[in-house]
């Protein structure tokens, strides 16, 4: 009879017939675990060519992990270092500013100072005191737009100053373009993100700048542009970052002198800071400033810490925005469009001089002579409350800027949408503490500058947003100069720049070599 055995059976015994034999030939079972790992190492297709010792594997680890460690805490070190030079030099920069301060004659430098505002511009120098300059008609600023009589735009034949803005009006319909002043603002900031034009933004900014500089120097002792030893330009945040306009103003000054580009709003920190209205950083203390500017075309709102401009927020509101307000207020008077050159001037001439007046009064006569080509209503007489226009700029918050800023990223995205002046500045300053990451109770001070501040409105609505994020704490915290103050802080803070030192977009104050 036939068995069957099966497989498994048969390996059983075989396997155990070789352990028995290797047992028993200690040589076999040397071979046999040769074979077995020679084919172990054929399969996997590593060959190993040294056993683990401290020599190969221990004492590399040690040497890479000991250059990891040294060359970390070098990092570190070289880090604290420039960290701690930075910090040497900021407060060699203040003692010399106090030193300066305390002894002017012996730091005295001849620098001047232009302040170029969205719609005025204001010159100052250094010497023998800083300065305004006063204008030949007897303003302490003069108006940033030029008319140019003929086509040929010669400089020659062109108006500026009192004559350039009794030509400049505002208007939605087309009008001729050359019936109007152009101003550096409108050329260096086109509508609708256009592009600059270059060669128009020099020429404006040579023909308007070069007369007026050359014009203060006649009538101060300097007798040449080589007795100047700087000249420093403070403009708007965001003009700064258009090397057209920096150009520009390069080329317009025409001038062998150093020339300095400066942000306005740390231009008002030093006014203030040489007004003894706001304190010097002094023993590691460090002072965040939120500058409040409220200018002609924009209310810039900005975070600036160690003579830099850590965030800013420029909103397209303005005391203009107030003019344009009253302009449209006195065109209901009329029972026809006006549309042409000699009646938009002439009416906006009467409402930038009402605004003015409403600063100090509750009402005011308005009179514009043969304004209407109605034969039974030549002149226009009306009166205007400070009332009305206050609610006329309310409603062009809620009705206009509410639907266009938040695109832009003015407004906080956790407050809800603006419906008067105050909620407007509460969401913008909301925006700007998200933006730089910096809460109520870090910020040191509040300065308020700008002519248009002194509209009653306009500050009452920066003291009650203000109160509304800080409380108490807003008595001290909140600093507003006086109404004379807040227009020149900005130039006369630009004659305090020493001598020794330059400033450089987004690093700050830096020692010269000369």
């Amino acid at each position: 009879m036939l068995r069957f055995v099966s497989r498994r059976t048969v390996l059983t015994s075989s396997c155990r017939l070789v352990e028995t034999h290797a047992s028993s030939c200690p040589e076999v079972s040397s071979n046999l675990l040769n074979v077995h790992n020679s084919n172990d190492r054929a399969q996997s297709g590593i060959t190993r060519s040294f056993h683990a010792s401290a020599k190969h594997e221990i004492l590399p680890l040690l040497a890479v992990g000991t250059i990891a460690l040294v060359g970390r805490y070098s990092w570190k070190a070289l880090r604290r270092m420039d960290e701690d030079w930075e910090e040497y030099e900021y407060l060699m920069e203040q003692h010399e500013k106090q030193k300066a301060r305390e002894n002017p004659h012996e730091h005295a430098s001849r620098t001047m100072a232009v302040d170029v505002g969205t719609v005025y511009t204001k010159l100052a120098v250094s010497y023998p005191k800083p300065e305004v300059i006063v204008t030949r008609e007897g303003d302490r600023f003069f108006f940033n737009g030029i008319f140019y009589t003929d086509e040929s735009m010669d400089r020659s034949s062109s108006l500026s100053g009192r004559a350039a803005l009794e030509r400049y009006f505002y208007s939605e319909n087309t009008v001729e373009d050359r019936a109007n002043s152009k101003t550096i603002w409108s050329v260096l900031n086109p509508p609708n993100d256009g592009v600059v034009d270059e060669a128009e933004a020099s020429k404006l900014i040579s023909d308007l700048l070069s007369p007026a500089i050359a014009e203060a120097m006649d009538r101060l002792d300097y007798q040449s542009k080589e007795d100047l030893l700087r000249t420093v330009v403070t403009l708007p945040n965001q003009l700064l970052v258009s090397v057209p306009a920096l150009t520009s103003f390069v080329k317009s000054l025409d001038t062998k002198t150093r020339t300095t580009f400066l942000p306005n709003s740390v231009a008002a920190v030093w006014g203030a800071q040489s007004k003894n209205l706001l304190p010097e950083d002094y023993d590691g203390k460090t002072n965040k400033t939120v500058v409040i500017d409220v200018g002609g075309e924009t209310t810039q709102l900005s975070m600036v810490e160690r003579n830099l401009v850590k965030y800013t927020i420029s909103v397209p509101w303005g005391g203009e925005t107030l003019v344009r307000l009253v302009v449209d207020l006195l065109k209901k008077e009329s029972s026809v469009p006006l549309q042409d050159a000699r009646s938009l001037s002439a009416l906006q001439a009467q409402a930038r001089a009402a605004v003015a007046e409403l600063t100090s009064q509750t009402r005011v006569p308005v009179h514009v002579p043969y304004l209407f080509p109605d034969p039974g209503k030549h002149h226009l007489d009306a009166a205007l409350s400070r009332y009305v226009v206050e609610q006329a700029v309310n409603h062009h918050i809620r009705n206009t800027l509410s639907e266009t800023l938040p695109g832009e990223n003015y407004l906080s995205t956790h407050m809800p949408p603006p419906t008067n002046l105050e909620s407007l500045l509460m969401s913008v300053l909301t925006q700007l503490l998200e933006a730089s990451n910096e809460t109520p109770m870090s910020i040191d001070s509040v300065l308020v500058v700008g002519g248009a501040s002194k509209f009653p409105l306009v500050d009452s609505s920066i003291r009650s947003a203000c109160f509304a994020f800080m409380g108490s704490d807003a008595n001290t915290k909140l600093v507003i100069p006086e109404v004379s103050l807040r227009t020149e802080l900005t130039v006369l803070g630009c004659t305090t720049l020493l001598p020794s030192y330059d400033y450089e977009l987004g690093e700050g104050l830096k020692r010269t070599n000369s």
